[in-house]
């Protein structure tokens, strides 16, 4: 039985690739000049934030002292853009929360994002439902180390094997596995063939209800 359930969030809980994609792209064409390209960003995807400026600048050869300046510029690129809109989440999510919530399932964040971000894009009635919310600024390692998964299941003070990681990018799928985790791969924004490591796949967020794992929750 397990009892808890960790969530990634952007691609995951919430619509925001799209927005994150354009963000950076934003931030690139202005302070580098360089426009970078779907193919560059979305295999980045559950990553730091910091880590993606990191890759992508050694990629094409643009300093590392821009990384910094890069991360700020998009991430108030992105906020800007987001200002009087709600965050889009997906179709069932606040149907699962609620459900977990009466059945007093501990829940979790965790994100690539910084918590800044988090912080004023969620609403904190949201945010409430959440025991413990892991940021990049977490932890020294990111995805697909590991190490944020867990993070969350020691704030939530319960054994990562009791636990459920849902994730819709490789590199997440990598780092709840790698955590000791059971993993349910949500085929929101790749291929389900790209999350084979999952232990389920499912093609909507809205269908987690289905799953063997979502039946196994205490």
């Amino acid at each position: 039985m397990f009892k808890a359930i960790l969530f990634d969030f952007d691609g995951t809980l919430a619509r925001t690739m799209d927005d994150h994609f354009h963000s950076w792209q934003r931030a690139f064409s202005e302070i580098t000049n360089f426009s970078i390209t779907p193919q560059d960003y979305y295999p980045l995807e559950g990553m730091s934030v910091p880590k993606v400026a990191e890759i992508l600048c050694e990629k094409y050869g643009i300093q590392k002292s821009l990384i910094d300046i890069l991360v700020e510029k998009k991430e108030k690129d992105y906020l800007k853009n987001l200002v009087g809109k709600n965050v889009d989440f997906y179709p069932g999510v606040i149907e699962v929360l609620t459900v977990l919530s009466q059945k007093k399932i501990l829940m979790a964040i965790v994100t690539g994002g910084l918590s800044d971000r988090i912080q004023k894009s969620v609403s904190s009635h949201t945010l409430k439902s959440f025991g413990s919310i892991v940021t990049a600024d977490s932890v020294l390692r990111g995805k697909p180390f590991p190490d944020p998964y867990l993070l969350a299941a020691k704030e939530l003070s319960i054994d990562p094997v009791l636990c459920i990681g849902v994730e819709n990018a490789p590199l997440g799928v990598q780092s709840v596995k790698s955590a000791g985790m059971y993993c349910i791969g949500v085929a929101s924004t790749v291929e389900k063939e790209k999350l084979t490591q999952a232990d389920e796949v499912i093609g909507e967020f809205k269908d987690i209800f289905t799953t063997k794992a979502f039946e196994g929750i205490a």
